[in-house]
């Protein structure tokens, strides 16, 4: 019954995850072909960047394996992920074998070192001295 139910589970998460990846590629055409993205609201408000400014370009860039277009656009995004991609991954595992969804504490741990490197990222790409940090403008 146990495998049974990971093998639902395991269904269940490579279902929503191809979703995500279909919206996700479906969002990068639909940005090459017309060079259209969706803007920022906060940069737009308050002319400042926020942590994910730059994003779309940067997985753009990421797609044509372009590495450093893709951290000129957002450092601390490409720096964060290989941590955000090692903690999802290990909760999914985590999912479909058991069914819990209980972080670790190592899990914990790196969630908020990653809170922290955005919040300094943040924080410095917004001041002149890290200008280097901010993506570019189109």
């Amino acid at each position: 019954m146990a495998d049974i139910d990971s093998r639902l589970r395991l269904q269940n998460l490579l279902k929503k995850a191809a979703l995500v990846l279909l919206i996700g590629l479906g969002y990068a055409f639909f940005a090459s072909v017309f060079h259209i993205a969706i803007p920022c609201p906060i940069h737009a408000l308050t002319g400042l960047y926020c942590p994910g400014c730059g994003v779309s370009r940067m997985c753009l860039a990421l797609l044509r394996f372009d590495w450093m277009e893709a951290a000129r656009y957002n450092m601390g995004i490409l720096v964060a992920a290989p941590f955000g991609a090692a903690v999802f991954l290990s909760q999914a595992v985590g999912y479909v074998k058991t069914g819990s969804t209980e972080m670790a504490r190592w899990q914990k741990v790196l969630l908020w070192g990653m809170i922290a490197w955005l919040l300094l990222f943040t924080v410095l790409r917004n001041l002149p001295a890290f200008s280097f940090l901010a993506p570019p403008e189109l």
